[in-house]
């Protein structure tokens, strides 16, 4: 009988650090407090459950690049959509890995950040980069970045 109840505490337990676990990746905080004692030890855990307004959900629905001969430029256009409860700020982006800042050949990005989406809204971001530290033919990475950490990338191909 000692057996079976020792198991069981340990499935228990094992589920529910799976669902706090679980509770962590969505972002939701557990605020947790134990005391212990040589004898007893007890732990309190407080879930906040929300709709807060720190989720934040984007979708890139479109991404292409384009060769502009004149200009011997490529424009990259991303198409993006807040899908959403709340606004979403874009702070970064990233070209396979590095900040776009940190190349040379990028030219300009519209619109500037850190950009606002609201939800349900969407808009284009168009990031020109010149020939030289990058290929026709090759695949790049664009990432968004948002001010709470979550990134949303996208392959390119330079044509």
């Amino acid at each position: 009988m000692n057996k079976i109840v020792v198991v069981i505490a340990f499935v228990l337990g094992l589920l529910g650090g799976l669902f706090v676990y679980q509770l962590y990746l969505w972002g939701y905080s557990l605020p947790m407090s134990i005391t212990a004692s040589p004898t007893t030890t007890t732990a309190t855990t407080t879930t906040t459950i929300s709709t807060s307004s720190h989720v934040v959900r984007l979708e890139i629905t479109y991404a292409y690049a384009s060769w502009d001969e004149n200009n011997n430029q490529w424009t990259i256009t991303l198409k993006v959509k807040n899908t959403g409860p709340s606004d979403a700020i874009i702070d970064k982006v990233f070209i396979n890995g590095r900040r776009i800042g940190s190349y040379v050949s990028v030219m300009a990005m519209e619109p500037s950040l850190p950009y606002t989406l609201e939800p349900g809204k969407e808009t284009v971001f168009k990031i020109m980069i010149r020939h030289g530290e990058f290929m026709h033919g090759q695949t790049i990475e664009v990432k968004l970045h948002t001010n709470q950490g979550k990134e949303y990338p996208k392959q390119v191909t330079l044509p």
